[in-house]
């Protein structure tokens, strides 16, 4: 009678007061605002809502609501996560103390390497016992689903990221400079060259290699200069939202390219 031509469930207000769209079943309704978003949309892994809402279903995976899936998964982290912290800060310093002994430099280099996996795995446990706890925080807290994005952009979430990569890239390089040294029988040229200079410079860099190696690769990512080069995605706060979610790098730039420019 009005003379409007309504459409329903097509997710527009046509009638102006949302009177065509209220009551389709094919719909859901964001908690803040108006927004309605198709209901096969829900729990799809993209953000819809600008409140989460649309991800934090009950019946949305588990990874939403919780760093880990299962109890079981973090009983696990913070076990394996302990055991090595301790095992493996033990073994660090019964190595470091063995250096002291050793009397030639092929010996001394074995124990060297050993000493950097010993603390790469160390810095793997106190990684998973960082991780174990902010799990239990978040838990408790029963924000996680709503704030994944905050906590995934803040500087303890990236403090934990260089953590866990050095620990496990040290191990890594560690290990490769074990088989160089074995592969290339580097092992007798040092025993015969222990107490030249050359051999003493040549044992620094190749401790400091896989150390600086591992904390480039860490740090790199995370540098104001490059880090739009690492960034998967771009989230706003609530307080200034621009997009809804997190847009990928090159969809953002091209907005802002588009129409900003």
């Amino acid at each position: 009678s009005s003379g409007i031509n309504a459409e329903y469930g097509n997710l527009k207000d046509d009638c102006g007061d949302g009177s065509d769209e209220a009551n389709c079943i094919n719909q859901f309704s964001c908690r803040l605002g108006s927004t309605r978003v198709v209901r096969s949309s829900l729990c799809d892994g993209i953000v819809d809502c600008s409140d989460f809402t649309d991800e934090c279903q009950p019946e949305c995976p588990a990874t939403n609501f919780n760093i880990f899936a299962g109890m079981s998964l973090r009983i696990a982290s913070y076990t394996v996560g302990s055991t090595a912290t301790v095992l493996n800060l033990f073994s660090l310093l019964k190595t470091l103390l063995d250096l002291r002994h050793q009397k030639t430099f092929e010996t001394f280099l074995n124990k060297a390497g050993i000493a950097m996996i010993c603390l790469g795995d160390h810095m793997i446990g106190i990684y998973l016992i960082g991780i174990s706890y902010i799990d239990i925080i978040k838990r408790k807290e029963g924000k996680y689903c709503q704030e994944r994005f905050i906590w995934l952009s803040s500087v303890e979430c990236s403090a934990l990221g260089i953590l866990s990569t050095i620990g496990s890239q040290l191990s890594l390089f560690a290990m490769t400079l074990f088989s160089l040294i074995r592969v290339s029988n580097v092992g007798n040229l040092i025993q015969r060259e222990c107490c030249s200079l050359k051999s003493i410079l040549k044992q620094i860099s190749m401790l400091l290699a896989p150390v600086a190696a591992s904390v480039l690769i860490a740090v790199t990512p995370v540098l104001d200069i490059i880090e739009d080069y690492f960034v998967n995605g771009v989230y706003y706060h609530e307080s200034q939202i621009l997009f809804t979610g997190t847009l990928d790098r090159t969809r953002h730039f091209f907005i802002f390219e588009k129409y900003f420019t």
